[in-house]
């Protein structure tokens, strides 16, 4: 803010002798002068504060023709110039109220402050630093100073008035902070970093000193000289929870297949909120991260810290998802969609999760229940659709698709899983315009998907391994589709593509332990893909014995008669 018209009035009274001396029986004309020209000083003054400016710029300016002292009256004339934008005009009637009486300290404040607003720091910095050197304990001063510097990008002499400062009062921190930037712009970040060592040691107790060494140099330095720092400060209190949280956010880049047993502790640690822990863990438990596949006892000792937090729950039951543990998977979905916000896609994840296990009344039911909170939105009709399709309710399957279509015109999900049921159960389709479904990359699964069963419908094997190809043959490929590169509503598609694979395997004899371990790894408790896993073996197999056995023991699978049939066939060669 600034400051005009700091002047002491008191001092009018001292030049004119008010106070000084006793008044004399009859007043003399001087006496009546100098009383008069106090009537229109204080008269200026009075339309100063009433923001009369016209009026008062002429009374201060008849004042000043008196022989009284001018300094107050130019000043005052320097703050009306100020305050209507004539910033020259108020430097120049200020130097001469200055100039009239250099007692007045105060009025170089203004000085200060108009060169700020003429955007020129360095004057503005030199006037408050000049006041520093004489009055070397006047904190605001220096203060002033220090920000003056600041704007203008003044670094050396905010370093040098910094050193000085510092030399008044001591290391403190305000003083390492605008230190910081000048020693950071200098390329001094090493001697920056110290500072804060510096003020740890003279505050031993102030923790967040040697965490804002870290970061800054994170910031400035580069990640490695921050690992050495944090290196060191961890050796010496290695259960400090802000530590950990910074050495996860150094490494979270890694290119490591394995997670660091520092995350444990960050995520099982009591002193840590569950968003500061999962600003650290976040990138770990990213589903394209090279250490996701092992990152199952974090999400769970995460879990078990946060047992009702919604994004914590959620991560564990994704990981659970694609990684052939479905009815976990259920669980921890539903139980996130009963703490946090419900949304179609989770909806969409946790029915996934239900269809690929064996709860096909509970599939049902919970289909239904989507498609009553989401019936305005097209991934509530494909779920429930395929939610029929897999109990053998085609036709129904095919109503509720026709429905979904009503609120999404040409939506490539909607069409995929029609043509996909339709082929699945004989009828002959069109074969699917392949430019349309991957045109789109969040539909991508599902194109591979009808473009594989359309190609098997025609007994074209090479053409069907060349679409699943697309999903399979590529490592990198599979990572980020399968988890980040398509829409939530291909999840279900996803699997399909894997039964896809061992069913081509089958047919082809051709890639069979490669089919087995996909469905192993992704199905490993769908009936489905147990009697194909099954198959896959051979009737002469054990482990085919093992796996319809296994998929007997859900007993609501609707294909449960034909897997007896296997299971006696080869008890009987």
């Amino acid at each position: 803010m600034m400051r005009y018209g700091s002047f002491l009035l008191p001092l009018l009274w001292v030049a004119w002798g008010c106070g000084t001396r006793k008044p004399s029986p009859a007043a003399s004309s001087k006496d009546i002068d100098t009383a008069s020209l106090r009537e229109i000083y204080y008269a200026a003054e009075l339309h100063y504060l009433q923001a009369n400016w016209k009026q008062s710029d002429s009374l201060y300016r008849h004042y000043i023709r008196s022989n009284m002292p001018p300094g107050p009256a130019y000043h005052r004339l320097a703050c009306i110039a100020a305050k209507n934008g004539k910033y020259d005009e108020a430097l120049f009637l200020n130097a001469k109220a200055r100039n009239t009486d250099t007692s007045v300290e105060d009025w170089l404040w203004l000085d200060a402050e108009l060169y700020h607003r003429k955007s020129e720091y360095k004057k503005a910095g030199d006037i408050y630093s000049a006041y520093t050197t004489k009055h070397t304990r006047a904190w605001t001063a220096y203060k002033d100073a220090a920000r003056s510097y600041l704007s203008g990008g003044e670094w050396t002499s905010l370093l040098s008035l910094c050193n000085r400062w510092e030399n008044a009062f001591g290391l403190m921190e305000p003083i390492v902070e605008y230190k910081e930037r000048s020693l950071i712009v200098l390329g001094e970040t090493e001697k920056a970093a110290e500072q804060w060592a510096a003020l740890r040691r003279k505050y031993p107790d102030r923790q967040y000193y040697q965490y804002r060494q870290v970061r800054l140099l994170k910031d400035n330095s580069g990640t490695e000289a921050a690992k050495r720092l944090l290196d060191t400060l961890m050796k010496a209190d290695p259960m400090d929870h802000e530590l950990m949280a910074l050495y996860c956010e150094l490494n979270s880049s890694a290119s490591s297949n394995t997670i660091p047993p520092y995350l444990l502790q960050i995520a099982r640690a009591k002193g840590l909120s569950f968003a500061s822990k999962w600003k650290c863990l976040e990138a770990y438990t990213g589903a394209v991260h090279p250490a996701y596949d092992s990152c199952e006892t974090l999400l769970r000792e995460l879990c078990v810290a946060h047992p009702n937090e919604p994004q914590a729950l959620k991560s564990l039951g994704m990981w659970c998802l694609f990684h052939g543990k479905p009815a976990e998977a259920a669980g921890f979905l539903r139980q996130t969609l009963n703490e946090g916000k419900q949304t179609a896609d989770l909806w969409m994840q946790y029915i996934t999760a239900l269809s690929l296990g064996c709860q096909s009344r509970k599939m049902v039911e919970e289909a239904d229940t989507m498609l009553e909170l989401y019936s305005m939105v097209p991934v509530s009709y494909k779920i429930k659709a395929a939610v029929l399709f897999t109990v053998r309710n085609t036709d129904e399957a095919i109503r509720v698709l026709d429905n979904g279509a009503r609120f999404a015109e040409n939506n490539s999900a909607l069409e995929a899983t029609r043509i996909y049921i339709q082929l699945q159960n004989g009828i002959n389709v069109a074969k699917p315009d392949e430019v349309v479904y991957f045109e789109d990359s969040s539909v991508i699964a599902d194109a591979v998907m009808i473009n594989t069963e359309w190609a098997m419908s025609q007994n074209n094997t090479e053409e069907a391994e060349k679409q699943l190809n697309i999903l399979f043959g590529n490592p990198k490929t599979r990572i980020e589709l399968r988890f980040s590169g398509y829409i939530a509503s291909d999840y279900w598609s996803f699997f399909q593509c894997v039964v896809q694979q061992g069913r081509l395997a089958l047919l082809t004899g051709k890639n069979q332990q490669g089919a087995i371990a996909l469905l192993k790894k992704y199905l490993p408790e769908s009936p489905v893909a147990l009697e194909l896993t099954g198959d896959l073996y051979g009737l002469q197999s054990v482990s085919a014995l093992a796996c319809y056995e296994k998929a007997l023991l859900c007993t609501e699978y609707a294909y449960k008669d034909r897997v007896s049939l296997k299971i006696k066939k080869i008890n009987n060669r």
